[in-house]
């Protein structure tokens, strides 16, 4: 496995920071009491899977040209 040059200031890059907040959201979720869990309906659960993993691939392939400014400019 080989990383990319600015793999050290890849937290600047929003599907990093669309990663991270999946991972929250998740994270609360799990953390739900079953009984509230239990009151959502699934297919509203699957639209929020699918919506994460959909902003953070938009994201990933998105210019992020402010955020490659600084990337650069830190090398």
């Amino acid at each position: 496995m080989k990383l990319i040059e600015e793999w050290r200031q890849a937290w600047r890059y929003t599907s990093v920071w669309a990663s991270g907040a999946g991972i929250g959201i998740l994270t609360a979720w799990n953390m739900m009491p079953i009984a509230v869990r239990d009151r959502v309906p699934d297919l509203i659960e699957a639209l929020v899977g699918g919506a994460i993993w959909g902003i953070v691939i938009l994201a990933r392939v998105v210019a992020q040209p402010k955020a490659q400014e600084k990337i650069n400019a830190a090398k």
